[in-house]
């Protein structure tokens, strides 16, 4: 059994996802990918075992031990890992309706093996009151809500399912799913196995001014499957007991104006993480409050200035401490509350070359239910790299960035770890990383 979390691509997940989800599939035969990949040398002792082996690329990647809200910390810049996705979609236009089937094959760190992230028919037209209302079944990535500069999702609900998506409402475009988990696709779990079905909904483009939109979201999970009412031998409850129903409630905002651009996520989630179909082996807390805010400011031709905020406080009553959840883990802590703060600063020289400087400091607090075991892991993380790519505007790829990377990191308490993983050292220590990783899609 691997302990990882799944490395998301969070440029390429909602670059596809937009290609996909919001826009008709162009007819016949299509091919599309992306491939982040690259290689990391450093002599320094590994900061996070399960960061180094997410990444597989030889380099020390900060991860503050005990936070299980993104991949890596404080920042992806010459501290993110290797990723491929291959998707081939098909579309066909007949008797006024857009059909498309769509397929995305995807290495990640649930296992080692090449699994299916899609694999989904979906249909535009078929309500003729309705056309641009697009009726989808099979298994997709629905409703991310992803943080630029940081490797992670903040909202999702991916998985299984069937759902339509932009029922136009005048004020706003109303997308509705049913997503069950996605155990089987990547743990050999038992099919007799239940778990969160999420029923989701999202309310897009709605316009507070000009240059100012809101989206809503709101979703409801509860436990479906065979082995629901099944009392689980090794702690005596059903297993339904050890899922609670949840909800999750979440707002964003979003800016854009010539040459600047803010998003701002407000996220309430009860007895859930931020992907309500993806909590394996981590704590799942009663209680989970986010925020997450992203800016960008296009200074000149040449500059170009980002930064991200998030925070994440997380309260755990004694049936989330004590879960018997068999994916899910227990902890010895009543409260955590995680701060993230990143800035990257792009300096193109030409149309060939740019260099990037990003920095960022990452700290979580835990109050355990034991005092002795209270205390606050941090860390920061520097990187200078330079890059090679086919032009200079923010999306062009490919790109080559050769990068030096420093991280230092202090782990006060280790009350987290109730499996006893490690692969972490306590205190202090610190990491020195060479590396060069390329970036291409098609």
């Amino acid at each position: 059994m691997k302990h990882k979390i799944l490395k998301y691509s969070a440029v390429c997940s909602s670059l596809m996802f937009a290609l996909s989800a919001h826009a008709n599939t162009p007819e016949g035969l299509a091919f599309h990918g992306y491939l982040m990949y690259g290689t990391g040398f450093t002599n320094d002792e590994v900061l996070n075992e399960a960061a180094y082996d997410w990444a597989g690329t030889g380099g020390n990647i900060f991860r503050l031990p005990g936070q299980y809200h993104a991949d890596s910390s404080a920042g992806r810049l010459g501290n993110d890992g290797n990723w491929l996705q291959l998707h081939s979609d098909y579309g066909l236009n007949m008797n006024d309706m857009n059909w498309g089937v769509h397929v995305m094959f995807s290495s990640n760190g649930y296992s080692d093996n090449f699994v299916p992230e899609w694999i989904y028919v979906d249909a535009a037209g078929v309500f003729p009151a309705m056309p641009d209302a697009t009726v989808w079944a099979g298994q997709k990535y629905v409703n991310r809500v992803s943080t630029p500069l940081v490797v992670n999702e903040a909202l999702a609900s991916d998985g299984r399912g069937f759902g339509i998506e932009k029922i136009d409402l005048d004020f706003a475009a109303l997308d509705l799913s049913v997503t069950r988990n996605l155990y089987n696709s990547y743990t050999n779990g038992d099919m007799n196995q239940g778990d969160t079905v999420l029923f989701s909904s999202a309310l897009r483009g709605m316009d507070i001014t000009d240059t100012v939109n809101t989206e809503l979201y709101l979703n409801y999970g509860t436990y479906i499957g065979p082995n629901r009412d099944v009392i689980n031998d090794g702690t005596g409850e059903k297993y339904k007991e050890a899922a609670p129903d949840s909800y999750q409630v979440g707002l964003k905002f979003n800016h854009n104006s010539d040459n600047l651009h803010h998003q701002l996520f407000l996220r309430y989630s009860s007895e859930a993480r931020q992907v309500a179909t993806r909590e394996w082996w981590q704590p799942v807390p009663s209680d989970l409050i986010g925020g997450f805010f992203y800016g960008k400011y296009q200074l000149t031709d040449r500059f170009r200035f980002e930064y991200t905020f998030a925070h994440e406080t997380e309260k755990y009553d004694q049936r989330a401490r004590e879960t018997g959840h068999p994916n899910r883990m227990p902890i010895a802590a009543l409260q955590s509350d995680w701060d993230s703060f990143i800035v990257r600063n792009t300096y193109n020289w030409n149309k060939r070359t740019s260099t990037q400087l990003e920095a960022g400091y990452e700290q979580i607090k835990y109050e355990a239910v034991d005092p002795s075991q209270d205390g606050t892991n941090s860390g920061y993380k520097v990187t200078l790299a330079q890059n090679l790519h086919i032009g200079n505007g923010e999306w062009d790829r490919p790109v080559l960035n050769f990068y030096v990377t420093y991280a230092e990191q202090d782990v006060e308490t280790d009350v987290f770890d109730t499996w006893g993983i490690g692969g972490f050292k306590m205190g202090k220590s610190d990491a020195l990383t060479a590396g060069v990783m390329f970036e291409a899609w098609w």
